[in-house]
């Protein structure tokens, strides 16, 4: 959806903010359960994990670096940054650890990958670290960051292909390959490890308040009958659902064929349960209540039991959403069954689909245009080019730094649609 559309929906701001609130608040209570359990006192000023501050500066950097028009920007950015590589015919990339056997790619394909490519984490990574200007004199240094934050703020601590292989997400494009490999190894491990313990966490927030608040928002815009889906009938040891939520739990089933029936339904229970929706939305007092009451009970299900194996420090534990095997898979579950709701009611709709040919229309002629003529970027942008001589790599940073509505009018004044005045106020 746009951003601009203020109101109704979370824009990438506000959900950031509440991935912060969800992961602070988390990180507080796993450090009061480490607390209780260590052997040993903490020494006088040591920080104890996992340390809330480090978590909430994750979450609040973790969807900086996504471009505009959300998840079809990236995906078209991606697209078309391939496209251009491969035209360019530019040398690829050598890079000297290879990776998991993961999406066998050939001589073509990698060389195409070894670009780089764009990938909204890692360009969150590449603002964090590059793009931003802080410290005069310092043009490399980004935010001037902690190894540690950035760890944090990384999902993927990856880079995008290996020797014969590549990954769907990664964490560094070629410029910065060598930026990530000394953060992770600072922390000594390598690119190929798995991710932060903090990493986790803002990791496992930023799924809850995604499926949470994306579905309570497609509910009030009328997307989702939540009402109708998990409205449930029969007594509390012999709950039955719906006809319309059986239907559904059975495509879900059909989309996801690993998934068991009996987690499913009884993950599917839980958040009937847990919502208590009761009619379609109307904004009186009542509903608004109710959908608040229902979106705190969700979050607060997700929250409560979250544990961890090992130390809950950077990469020496290990992220558990419940003590309880079983109950861990249930709210994996849960989590996959709200995306789904989101992608069958919104993503895969005719209308959200002619929305999005649109604003992959306007990406793709925007990155287009500045690759042909670097010229006009910005001055920053121009600085940049200087330093590290890639076009290509300088018309995606701006693209991807552009708001909604920015685009928007670029993409008017650069085909002619709408031409302005040269006083008008245009990145």
């Amino acid at each position: 959806m746009a951003s601009d559309e203020y109101g109704l929906y979370h824009t990438r701001l506000t959900h950031s903010l509440k991935v912060a609130q969800l992961g602070r608040r988390a990180a507080e209570r796993l450090r009061d359960e480490y607390r209780s359990v260590r052997a040993v006192p903490p020494a006088a000023n040591e920080i104890e994990p996992p340390d809330p501050d480090l978590v909430e500066a994750a979450c609040l950097a973790h969807d900086i670096g996504h471009p505009p028009f959300g998840h079809i920007g990236e995906e078209t950015l991606c697209c078309a940054f391939d496209r251009l590589a491969c035209e360019r015919n530019d040398p690829p990339i050598a890079y000297d650890e290879p990776l998991a056997e993961i999406d066998p790619l050939s001589a073509d394909q990698l060389k195409v990958a070894r670009r780089g490519g764009f990938e909204g984490n890692a360009q969150t990574f590449r603002v964090l670290d590059f793009l931003s200007a802080r410290l005069p004199g310092y043009d490399d240094v980004g935010l001037n960051l902690t190894n540690a934050t950035l760890d944090a703020a990384t999902k993927y601590p990856w880079l995008r292909v290996g020797t014969k292989t590549a990954r769907t997400k990664w964490g560094a494009v070629d410029l910065d390959a060598g930026r990530l490999k000394a953060i992770r190894g600072a922390a000594g491990v390598k690119t190929t490890a798995k991710k932060s313990f903090e990493a986790q966490l803002m990791d496992y927030c930023d799924d809850v308040t995604y499926a949470v608040h994306d579905v309570v928002d497609f509910y009030r815009s009328g997307f989702i009958p939540l009402h109708r889906l998990f409205a449930l009938s029969g007594g509390p040891k012999h709950r039955s659902l719906s006809e319309e939520g059986e239907t559904f739990l059975n495509r879900f089933l059909a989309a996801n064929p690993k998934a068991g029936r009996t987690t499913a339904r009884r993950a599917w229970i839980v958040l009937a349960q847990l919502s208590d929706f009761n009619s379609a939305w109307d904004p009186t007092s009542r509903i608004k209540a109710e959908t608040q009451s229902a979106t705190s009970e969700m979050i607060t299900y997700f929250l409560d039991g979250l544990s961890f194996e090992g130390e809950p420090c950077r990469h020496d534990g290990k992220l558990l959403k419940d003590k309880d095997p079983a109950k861990a898979r249930q709210k994996e579950m849960a989590i996959d069954i709200l995306k789904y709701m989101l992608r069958s009611h919104v993503i895969d709709s005719v209308k959200l689909r002619t929305l999005q040919h649109g604003q992959a229309v306007i990406v793709e002629t925007l990155l287009e245009t500045y690759v042909k003529k670097p010229k006009m970027l910005p001055v920053d942008r121009q600085d940049e080019l200087k330093r590290h001589r890639d076009t290509l790599r300088a018309a995606a940073d701006f693209v991807a730094s552009l708001t909604e509505p920015d685009a928007q009018l670029l993409f008017r004044r650069l085909t002619g649609e709408q031409m302005g005045a040269l006083t008008d106020a245009v990145v």
